[in-house]
């Protein structure tokens, strides 16, 4: 959209931007949910490809219905507000399940980072080795037919086994101190983190919605504004109109009877008469005196200048 032809004020303009801001933050989570679900390329394609078309549908409706509902279309307003209503929890949940995934992800990749993780890591594989040389030691005892201590490191394969176990549970647990302030919110909030996922999501389908509402109602707000006011103007025009054609032609009757009349003497001048009447303009009087000269009333002198009454020397 041109602003500039469209003659937008600032204020709509930063609307217009910022409602279009959160529309392509709600597109990209919407997208990013829906490849989510999509396993082949052309899949992937294809639902991004729905993901951009539903939230666009969703910014796009919200005008609609205002539109409608402002020219009684009620139940066609309805429907797009039903529909929309639809489209803003499919949003929603998507821009949510977008916050979630990046914490998740974030969480995990300072996890793995961090010391105590690398060294639980080192642990797990160190019990795995001792479990195994433990095993191949009874396995080699058993064949000197040394069954007893067969038996002690086969349990000692297994209190290694069995620890390692315990150690994989306490690393799938573990977890690190946050480091900036959205993982210390999110922390703070623990399993009800969904919650402010929902709330940040919401205001950010909600703000947009607004944004495109406040632009369809104030764009039928300055339809209906023009409109009224250029219905006055020509309402008020047509009259001033007819009431300046009166005035003009009175005026050029009062000046027409003073020069017949001999107000002007046998050769009445036009600045004579732009005095006593108190006309500004040249023209006007110049053509009250052309008018007068095709009906015969007056003529031009022999030095094209000054004008001479017809009348006058007719009954002289």
């Amino acid at each position: 959209m041109d602003f500039k032809d469209k003659g937008l004020t600032r204020k709509i303009r930063l609307v217009w931007a910022v409602g279009i801001c959160l529309a392509l933050v709600s597109m990209a989570a919407e997208v990013q949910l829906f490849i989510d679900y999509a396993q082949t390329g052309p899949d992937k394609a294809l639902s991004g490809i729905a993901a951009l078309a539903l939230v666009a549908c969703q910014f796009l409706f919200v005008g609609l219905a205002v539109d409608a509902y402002r020219k009684n279309y009620l139940v066609l307003s309805g429907l797009l507000g039903f529909v929309t209503a639809l489209l803003f929890l499919v949003s929603v949940t998507g821009t949510a399940a977008f916050f979630e995934g990046n914490f998740s992800a974030k969480s995990q990749d300072s996890t793995r980072n961090s010391d105590a993780y690398r060294m639980q890591v080192q642990l797990i594989e160190d019990l795995g080795q001792q479990s195994a040389d433990f095993q191949a030691n009874a396995k080699a005892l058993k064949e000197v037919n040394k069954i007893t201590r067969a038996g002690g490191q086969i349990d000692l394969a297994m209190k290694a086994t069995r620890a390692r176990g315990q150690a994989i549970i306490a690393l799938n647990k573990m977890k690190v101190a946050p480091t900036d302030a959205g993982d210390s919110l999110a922390n703070l909030v623990g399993k009800f983190r969904w919650v402010l996922w929902y709330v940040l999501a919401g205001l950010i389908d909600v703000c947009g919605l607004l944004c495109f509402a406040w632009l369809a109602v104030s764009e039928n707000t300055n339809t209906n504004t023009n409109t009224n006011t250029n219905t006055k103007t020509e309402t008020e025009t047509q009259p001033t109109r007819i009431k300046t054609d009166a005035n003009r032609l009175e005026l050029a009757n009062q000046v027409k009877t003073e020069v017949l009349c001999g107000g002007f003497g046998d050769e009445p001048g036009v600045r004579k008469v732009m005095e006593k009447f108190g006309i500004k303009t040249h023209k006007v009087v110049a053509d009250i005196f052309s008018d007068m000269e095709s009906q015969g009333d007056i003529k031009r002198n022999d030095n094209g200048r000054t004008w001479l009454l017809v009348q006058r020397q007719i009954a002289a």
